[in-house]
């Protein structure tokens, strides 16, 4: 991996660098005397070539800002994205250290390829071709070369010359509209590393095969792929010559009513047979088809007046109101098998003057932007694959929260949940929530868990990958603890765990005000060497005297004997 590392150039010139961030020297260079590439540079990303005296100056220049690029955060909609993203970086980045590039063209590249890299989604850089690098590099020379003010998107002009590179010998115009097979290992063995890529190549971005999962389904048989005028449509998967699967751009096992006739001729056509997921998901689609025209013919006025409770009551969402006029709503959940925007119906309208959900709210697949005026959920709530992006005025969740695969960065607005569910999330922020009823889950983003004072149940703050760093203001944990792996030093205020206490392997050195702990306790590995203010231990102590150091087992062993087992 490239993390914190400097490029191989930056390296040989570091005794070389010249004062580029200092005053403008008396030979400061101007843009006459750059072309080609460094022109296209100093051109698009503003270069200080007031400070620089060489070309020397700017590659020094460029190579700091690449590395800066490559070593950047690039979270986004879950974990894996984070390890996919991180995994393509340090290819493309590890290809142009030894491709013998420039530091220009280096930053250039990565740029460019890292700008589309967005939170919200599972988008990834495409995959690594040198022979279309270096003829992207060379069109963008040329553009240059034929006029200095020219607009070059890099990633846009490398994503078109790579498509053109996989289609080439398939009689395929990016104007057309066609269907691409690309076949699998047992069809095509010979080339079934370059049939990968042009399956990554070919994906839409919210496919898994634009990622790591290319190799292993395509292996498992062949795949179809829609191409409209070079937009990928709809994905067919195959295992033992039958459909396994297919989606569109919302990769949510329904295929777009625009797209099904397409769908559908080409199934009848092939005389293609189905497995049994794909033949649910075939007539899911369909019937959301069907569901739809009927919808728009039952709601026509309504949704013509953002008639909310007219429409609510249309899917069995009971509406009744308070005394300032705010709405209130039974349950919460999108219509089965469609979206409101499917049948002309805009969610967030609808949604803008609900101030309370009474029952469990599901926004799954959900097209609001924000929880807008609601301020309080009574029942179960999951926020998984929506859309909504900020909490601005919901305090209260009374049954579970879940966070997995939201967009949702900070916890908002909210003061207490029952139990909070971040598996899978990318939550940095618990905001101003000081209560967790029940269960915690903790978010491989968090890194503080701030003004959060009392967890009533089990908190797990070790689901896999742990980024925390600060315990803030937790006093009570009322369940067990899973401390392993937590990055933090010290368990600040903690003063009570009234279940088991795992930390192993974590790096808490100090248990500092943690004064009792109700179960087992499992100090394995732990780099605790400050017993702190603890004085009991309910259960046992699980801590090998191989495993930590030799004053922690003394410690250890005096809480033990009066205790618990040692």
């Amino acid at each position: 991996m490239r993390i914190g590392t400097f490029n191989s150039y930056y390296s040989r010139q570091t005794n070389n660098i010249k004062a580029y961030n200092s005053a403008p020297s008396f030979t400061a260079m101007k843009k006459s005397q750059f072309d080609g590439a460094d022109y296209a540079a100093v051109e698009k990303y503003k270069a200080p070539i007031e400070k620089f005296n060489t070309n020397d100056d700017l590659q020094l220049w460029a190579g700091d800002k690449y590395n800066i690029i490559c070593e950047q955060d690039y979270s986004g909609r879950n974990i894996d994205t984070l390890f996919q993203r991180r995994q393509s970086i340090n290819k493309w980045s590890d290809s142009l250290d030894k491709g013998g590039y420039s530091p220009i063209e280096k930053l250039i590249v990565m740029k460019d390829m890292t700008k589309n890299l967005k939170k919200s989604d599972a988008t990834n850089l495409p995959v690594f071709n040198k022979e279309v690098l270096d003829k992207t590099l060379s069109d963008l020379k040329q553009s240059f070369k034929e006029d200095k003010k020219a607009q070059f998107d890099f990633s846009k002009k490398y994503k078109a010359n790579l498509t053109e590179f996989y289609l080439k010998g398939s009689e395929f115009n990016e104007n057309e509209s066609k269907w691409i097979v690309i076949p699998s290992k047992a069809h095509d063995r010979e080339n079934f590393d370059a049939n990968v890529k042009k399956l990554q190549n070919l994906s839409n971005t919210s496919w898994c095969t634009k990622g790591d999962k290319a190799e292993y389904h395509l292996a498992m048989g062949d795949f179809h792929i829609y191409m409209d005028h070079g937009n990928p449509k709809i994905g067919l998967r195959f295992e033992d010559n039958r459909v396994a699967e297919f989606q569109d751009k919302n990769n949510n096992g329904r295929i777009n009513p625009k797209d099904f006739d397409t769908l559908k001729t080409y199934l009848a056509d092939n005389k293609f047979k189905m497995k049994s997921d794909a033949v649910v998901s075939y007539y899911a689609s369909e019937r959301a088809i069907e569901k739809t025209k009927q919808i728009k013919k039952d709601l026509a006025l309504p949704i013509k007046h953002n008639d909310a409770k007219s429409i609510y009551n249309y899917f069995g969402i009971g509406v009744r109101y308070d005394k300032d006029g705010g709405m209130i709503l039974s349950n919460y959940k999108m219509p089965e098998g469609v979206n409101y925007s499917d049948f002309g119906a805009d969610e967030n309208k609808l949604f803008q003057n609900v101030v309370k959900i009474e029952g469990d709210a599901d926004f799954t697949r959900s097209e609001l932007t924000d929880t807008h005026n609601l301020k309080e959920i009574k029942g179960d709530t999951t926020f998984f694959l929506s859309k909504i992006k900020d909490l601005p005025n919901l305090e209260k969740i009374g049954g579970t929260a879940t966070f997995a695969e939201s967009r949702l960065e900070s916890t908002g607005a909210l003061k207490d949940v029952g139990s909070l569910d971040m598996k899978n999330s990318r939550i940095k922020d618990l905001g101003v929530l000081g209560n967790v009823d029940e269960n915690f889950t903790n978010a491989p983003f968090l890194e503080s868990l701030k003004g959060l004072k009392s967890i009533g149940g089990n908190a797990n703050f070790n689901p896999g990958f742990n980024s925390l760093k600060d315990f803030g203001a937790l006093e009570y944990i009322g369940g067990n603890a899973n401390l392993s792996h937590v990055k933090a030093d010290s368990l600040g205020n903690l003063a009570a765990i009234e279940g088991d206490a795992n930390f192993e392997n974590s790096n808490i050195k100090t248990l500092g005000n943690l004064e009792y702990i109700g179960g087992d306790a499992d100090f394995s590995g732990a780099a605790i060497d400050d017993t702190g203010a603890l004085e009991e231990v309910g259960g046992r102590i699980i801590a090998p005297k191989y495993s930590i150091d030799d004053n922690l087992h003394y410690k250890l062993s005096q809480i033990s004997s009066q205790y618990g087992e040692f």
